[in-house]
């Protein structure tokens, strides 16, 4: 029986973490950064190994053509196993560099590829890194053409006359249909600026998988705003840009239960939010870190005879590739510290270039104790007064899982296709279509098997 989509629920952490503090890292958000004043430095060629016991396995060859902006366009992906087989991906962006296509070719050599997957996205057009619809296809050989592969999803948006989002409704494709999942709705005042939003998810009849009905889940009043110019679509979007919230109020069936407010570090998108409760207060300090990273800090203090001190940690941090630098998660609960995740990479750079040329990805294992029938992480009830850098103090051992090596740098958008009328001219290479037929004179824009006496290999001829 196929699982609905619904029932089995994923969460990232939010920003209004006091109102629903969740365990998941948020997802990671790339951004394009230059490694070099006004260009773009990208790897060709990359090796990924995993471990296993110890040893490092090479797993996959990627060899990669990137964009001017420094977005992979082409992937030559080869597996180092002992039925070495190939696969390739391509990319296709929008003027504002979102990704809407991506599309998998697989086969036994690299120059017999047949489609195997793809994916489709579309944006909104106002809220350009809001993702409208996701739709997965596979390729039918038989028929010739792309299918459903039953995994899609969409955001219906609506809009009042003055252009700003009333509603925004998620919604999963689940047995030929589109079931309604959550929505956020945004309430006007006078000022045309939103001063109510409410989050609601669907309850589903979980013998049958039909929906039942919208519960409010979080409704937010008496919002106020430093910037706002109607174009949000969550509660995480309106800390940042031209939507930066002031106030707001947190309502419970009708009664309020926390009242924030919102200050924000210059015009940056860094924030400090004070939420007051009836029985306490939190505090949260927002970072943003370069290509997507961030760090959050919620610490929650309760007052009365039952009062505690509880601190939230989540951080991420991302290199120019994607590739994690550093993962945390814990929470310090009335000075015990109770151990999430603790991850990082390091990344060996040439002294001359300053580019990473090896990358690998650890993460911390901590000691165990404690028989079948109660074991546990030693670490997770640790006690202490004063905690500034806890991980630090954990017995444990860094497990290795990826290593990436990165080799043949190039300006992105640049690399072999600049080099073919040289090469031709010098007799140093033979180009030829992807049917193996050769091309005189230098190649229009397109693939193109690219021989020379070390080897042949794909170029896009852009």
């Amino acid at each position: 029986m196929t699982v609905h989509p619904a029932l089995a629920k994923t969460g990232a952490v939010k920003k209004n973490l006091a109102a629903k503090k969740q365990a998941a890292v948020a997802g990671r958000h790339h951004r394009i950064a230059s490694m070099a004043e006004n260009q773009v430095w990208r790897p060709v060629k990359q090796i990924v190994s995993m471990s296993d016991g110890g040893e490092w396995i090479p797993s996959e060859e990627y060899t990669t053509t990137w964009t001017p902006q420094g977005y992979p366009q082409v992937d030559l992906i080869k597996a180092l196993d002992e039925e070495d087989t190939y696969s390739r991906v391509e990319y296709v962006y929008d003027e504002f560099g979102m990704l809407t296509e991506q599309t998998t070719y697989v086969g036994e050599t690299a120059d017999n590829l047949v489609p195997s997957s793809r994916r489709l996205k579309e944006y909104d057009p106002k809220m350009h890194n809001l993702l409208l619809n996701t739709i997965d296809e596979s390729w039918d050989e038989a028929a010739s053409a792309w299918v459903s592969a039953g995994a899609s999803q969409r955001r219906v948006v609506t809009r009042d006359a003055d252009g700003n989002v009333t509603s925004v409704q998620l919604e999963l494709a689940y047995n030929g249909r589109y079931d309604p999942i959550s929505k956020y709705e945004f309430f006007y005042g006078d000022d045309k600026k939103a001063n109510n939003i409410v989050y609601s998810e669907m309850e589903f009849d979980y013998s049958t998988y039909e929906p039942v009905g919208w519960f409010e889940d979080l409704v937010y009043d008496n919002i106020e705003w430093y910037a706002f110019d109607g174009q949000i679509y969550d509660m995480d979007c309106i800390y940042e840009g031209n939507n930066k919230v002031k106030a707001f109020t947190q309502m419970y069936e009708g009664e309020p239960v926390v009242v924030s407010t919102v200050t924000y570090v210059g015009d940056t998108d860094d924030f400090t939010l004070v939420g007051r409760m009836t029985d306490g207060v939190f505090e949260q300090t927002w970072t943003n870190y370069p290509n997507g990273g961030y760090l959050s800090e919620v610490v929650q203090t309760t007052e009365g005879v039952d009062g505690s001190v509880e601190k939230y940690v989540e951080s991420a941090m991302f290199n120019e590739l994607g590739n994690d630098l550093l993962g945390i998660q814990y929470t310090i609960y009335d000075g015990v510290l109770e151990f999430g995740t603790y991850l990082k990479g390091e990344e060996v750079l040439d002294p001359a270039t300053e580019l990473p040329v090896t990358y690998i990805q650890r993460e911390f294992m901590p000691l165990e104790e404690g028989g079948d029938e109660e074991e546990y992480f030693a670490l997770s009830r640790m006690t202490v007064d004063e905690i500034t850098a806890p991980l630090d103090e954990l017995e444990g051992d860094w497990e290795d899982f990826v290593k990436i090596e990165y080799s043949d740098y190039q300006i992105a958008g640049t690399g072999a296709v600049d080099k073919i009328a040289t090469d031709i001219a010098d007799g140093k290479a033979e180009y030829f279509t992807i049917d193996g037929r050769r091309v005189n004179g230098t190649p229009a824009s397109g693939l193109y098997i690219r021989r020379t006496a070390t080897g042949a290999q794909k170029v896009l001829v852009k």
